[in-house]
């Protein structure tokens, strides 16, 4: 189940991620030539979540099922936890958005403070 969980958002994270880059010209230096598939060099950082995947990519999993904010499921050691982030996955309620400048501001802002 935990592999099963870290493919679905690592994958989800990546074709969100290559659906934007298809919308924006701009960054298609962010793809791998000849593997429009796959976004260059994109791992998922649960350890570094909130700037190495929020900030960057101004994406973020939403409704994620388990107290105390996005982990690596292989963190997760009740079974009942595990069930319940991969059925949210799997039903799309878990999911990742595209952040607004305004709530990407407000990220920002919360980051800043927490440095401080």
């Amino acid at each position: 189940m935990c592999s099963e969980c870290c493919g679905m958002i690592k994958n989800g994270l990546r074709e969100y991620l290559h659906q934007y880059v298809a919308r924006n010209e701009e960054f298609t230096e962010y793809l791998i030539p000849g593997n429009i598939t796959q976004v260059k060099k994109l791992e998922m950082n649960y350890t570094n979540y909130e700037t190495s995947i929020v900030q960057a990519y101004s994406v973020q999993l939403i409704n994620w099922p388990l107290d105390g904010g996005v982990v690596s499921p292989s963190q997760i050691t009740n079974t009942a936890d595990m069930r319940k982030l991969r059925n949210a996955l799997k039903a799309g309620e878990c999911r990742w958005k595209q952040l607004t400048a305004t709530e990407m501001q407000a990220h920002t802002n919360k980051i800043e403070a927490h440095k401080g």
